[in-house]
């Protein structure tokens, strides 16, 4: 019985994992400039920052693997952008 509640926890937090991630790369793409990409960006790291002081370390690690995913990672011009301002 403990097995298959573990298993099916796991399971929502694997998908609640993907759905962050699906999430934050919609979010991105929506940003049609790089400057609006930067702001994203802070706006995601903030939330970061909100989670790591509530303590919550699966949101944030959570929410900065979200981050470092291929898809916004390679936004190289948002993070240069998000860099000098």
């Amino acid at each position: 019985m403990v097995n298959r509640k573990m298993r099916q926890t796991l399971l929502s937090l694997l998908t609640f994992n993907d759905t962050v991630l699906a999430v934050v790369g919609l979010y991105f793409r929506q940003q049609s400039t790089y400057v609006q990409q930067a702001r994203a960006l802070a706006s995601i790291i903030e939330c970061a920052c909100l989670l790591r002081q509530l303590r919550n370390f699966y949101g944030l690690n959570v929410l900065v693997g979200s981050l470092q995913s291929l898809s916004v990672y390679s936004m190289t011009e948002a993070w240069r952008h998000l860099e000098y301002h």
